[in-house]
């Protein structure tokens, strides 16, 4: 089982971590306006093409999930 972090609570957020549900993973879904902690073992960025660079500015100090 992978801990997976998707950025983007839409439409496209929605479907694809339906998908790794479905797989048996656990999935966190975030937004632009929640912080991430640590980072999972997969990470997915769903979100418009201009918010990729803020979301990896402040994950930059975020840890990676250790299984």
């Amino acid at each position: 089982m992978a801990k997976v972090i998707i950025f983007g609570k839409g439409n496209m957020g929605s479907a694809i971590g339906k998908n790794f549900e479905k797989a048996g993973n656990e999935v966190s879904y975030l937004d632009g306006k929640d912080n991430a902690e640590s980072l999972g073992d997969i990470v997915v960025l769903a979100v418009p093409y201009p918010a990729v660079s803020s979301i990896i500015t402040n994950a930059r100090g975020c840890s990676r999930a250790r299984s």
